[in-house]
């Protein structure tokens, strides 16, 4: 099984972190089937932002 590589640019990144934030229902499924993407990428994005404020 090959594993296939996402990359998403900064910009994306921003906009996942801030519909995360700043939304009334912050649902990870909800912003992943909005940014065409899957859960998992999602939440690793919203992981790596919150580790960096460690």
């Amino acid at each position: 099984m090959k594993t296939k590589y996402v990359t998403v640019s900064n910009e994306i990144k921003e906009k996942i972190i801030k519909d995360w934030r700043f939304s009334k229902l912050n649902s990870i499924p909800a912003i992943a089937e909005k940014f065409n993407l899957k859960q998992g990428i999602v939440n690793t994005i919203i992981n790596e932002y919150l580790s960096s404020k460690i």
